[in-house]
């Protein structure tokens, strides 16, 4: 399915012919924050490895299915001159379903990338969001229809990300965050939260005995916190 999706040669031709849009605007109002807006930008080649960073592929993917009868009918034309294997690729109904499939991983990414990237993205998000991608990212193959290796794949990607993405200073932020109080993070995240706090108290010269238990007293909303 990658290699039909992804073939970069031939999307690229494709892009050349002029027959589909690069502009394309999309909402969605279901993750912080309240907007996500994509505005007109060139679609380069893309790679399967790279889907991860998916939002210029989200948005390929995404004008592709929205112009996906309007191309058909557009390389139908006989005066135009369209390569053979750009027609045999978009009136492919196996290549257009593999673009469905597509979308439904590209989606949650490209939100979430949108979201740590922007001007207003704070550190204490990450967890959230990454926790967001894994949880999708598990969940997908039960409800695609992938191949055992494309699964196994997708699944050994978002794991090695996982780990790159949650480093304790992002704990630490979340477990500080009064919007998130560390609600995300697991037991061993905890620990690493509250061990990134106590080494940066030392440093600080701070009693880590009172750091510790402002922690607690934030986190339950009590004593100073109430």
């Amino acid at each position: 399915m990658w290699k039909q999706v992804w073939n970069s040669t031939s999307l690229y031709d494709f892009y050349r012919t002029g027959v589909t849009t690069s502009r394309c605007r999309f909402y969605e109002k279901n993750v912080k924050p309240d907007r996500f807006e994509f505005n007109q930008s060139e679609i380069p080649p893309v790679h399967v490895y790279n889907f991860l960073h998916g939002g210029k592929n989200q948005r390929t993917v995404d004008s592709l299915l929205r112009n996906k009868e309007a191309l058909q009918c557009t390389v139908l034309v006989e005066n135009l001159n369209v390569k053979q294997n750009i027609k045999k690729v978009v009136l492919d109904d196996a290549f257009l379903q593999s673009l469905q499939y597509t979308k439904q991983i590209l989606h949650p990414v490209s939100k979430s990338i949108n979201l740590v990237e922007s001007d207003r993205s704070i550190l204490s998000e990450v967890p959230f969001v990454v926790k967001y991608i894994k949880d999708i990212m598990l969940d997908i193959p039960q409800h695609v229809d992938l191949t055992s290796s494309l699964t196994e794949s997708l699944l050994k990607c978002v794991k090695e990300r996982y780990e790159f993405c949650s480093k304790p200073i992002h704990f630490a932020a979340n477990l500080l965050d009064a919007r998130f109080k560390g609600e995300q993070l697991n037991e061993d995240q905890l620990m690493e939260a509250v061990d990134f706090i106590c080494e940066m108290a030392r440093s600080l010269n701070l009693d880590v005995r009172k750091v510790v238990a402002n922690i607690a007293q934030f986190r339950t909303e009590t004593g100073f916190f109430c």
